[in-house]
């Protein structure tokens, strides 16, 4: 599952993608890149690393309730 074809959506604000299973870190690449993107909801999903999310400039709310292949390692540079 890729978020690819949201990319193009520049005034998105909120992205709810909760219970994807099947929702890979490369699926959620470019997120960082939306300009208004400023709540993402990953609860549930396979991901394992969020470490490119840091570079986003707009998202404040990020939800990661029971993403239990999520690493220490793949939040680095992310919580401030």
């Amino acid at each position: 599952v890729s978020v690819a074809p949201l990319l193009s959506c520049k005034w998105l604000r909120k992205l709810v993608l909760d219970d994807c299973k099947s929702l890979t870190d490369e699926g959620i690449l470019g997120l960082e890149l939306l300009p208004a993107l400023d709540r993402l909801d990953l609860n549930h999903t396979g991901i394992t690393c969020i470490a490119h999310l840091a570079a986003s400039s707009s998202l404040k709310v990020l939800s990661l309730n029971y993403c239990a292949k999520l690493t220490s390692k793949g939040v680095a540079g992310v919580a401030s």
